[in-house]
């Protein structure tokens, strides 16, 4: 069962990936996971900095603008000038990777990673006959309020330093990534 669950999560990714719709710094990583016998993802975000519309309610939250890499203070700045909403946060949002292992010791065996590497976040969350499924995620997380209503709520120094700040946790939550795969390219 657990191989048809593979090869059925393949072809998704694989389609994912053609639409565009899989980060591409997060592709090679992907890659040596599916095509160990034990493993395969189920779903992975390589971390992203955002503008988002947060209200508190799953669902209810909406984009203002996203990206999956270091952002200027322009690019910043333009969204937040051309946005509306409650209340838009500033936020940096670290890498998750969920990873179906085919039993228990295979789970066992991305645990000692994570706690090699010293992630503070992840662990098994999902247990099934068919498969183990664990979550890791970075800790490079930021979030500040940056406009209510129409109105920016911060200066334009305090937004640069924010964006500052979310870009160096960005660069290490690159490096953690890069640090994971490393790791699991040697399993």
């Amino acid at each position: 069962m657990f191989d048809k669950l593979k090869k059925h999560n393949l072809q998704k990714l694989a389609y994912a990936i053609e639409k565009k719709e899989v980060d591409k710094p997060a592709q090679s990583l992907l890659k040596i996971i599916n095509a160990k016998k034990d493993f395969f993802t189920s779903s992975s975000c390589y971390g992203r900095i955002l503008l988002i519309d947060f209200v508190g309610i799953k669902g209810k939250s909406k984009f203002i603008a996203r990206w999956h890499r270091k952002v200027s203070f322009s690019e910043v700045k333009k969204a937040l000038i051309n946005s509306f909403g409650k209340q838009i946060w500033l936020r940096m949002e670290p890498f998750i990777l969920h990873i179906s292992c085919r039993n228990l010791l295979a789970a066992k065996k991305i645990l000692k990673i994570k706690n090699k590497l010293t992630f503070k976040r992840g662990g098994v969350f999902h247990i099934t006959d068919n498969r183990v499924q664990v979550e890791l995620e970075g800790t490079q997380r930021m979030e500040a309020l940056v406009k209510i209503g129409n109105k920016q709520v911060v200066s334009d120094s305090l937004l640069k330093k924010l964006v500052q700040v979310a870009n160096e946790r960005f660069a290490k939550n690159s490096k953690d990534w890069n640090k994971l795969k490393k790791e699991i390219k040697n399993l």
